[in-house]
């Protein structure tokens, strides 16, 4: 798979099953896709905006779907 925050991506090779890894934090948006055999099998972009600095410090979790 590979994550896009703030116009940097970065590739992480998902185990099989269940996983979770973190990523830096940058300005911009943010996106994630996952490619099995070259082809792309699921991809999300957040509808939320990163900003630096943030405008309120909010501590509410934010989740966006490929919906698959």
């Amino acid at each position: 798979m590979s994550v896009t925050i703030g116009g940097t991506t970065q590739p992480y090779d998902a185990p099989a099953g269940v996983s979770a890894k973190t990523f830096p934090l940058r300005a911009g948006t943010a996106s994630a896709s996952v490619t099995r055999s070259s082809a792309v099998v699921a991809k999300v972009v957040s509808p939320y905006a990163i900003s630096a600095p943030p405008y309120v410090q909010d501590l509410h979790y934010r989740a966006a779907s490929s919906e698959r």
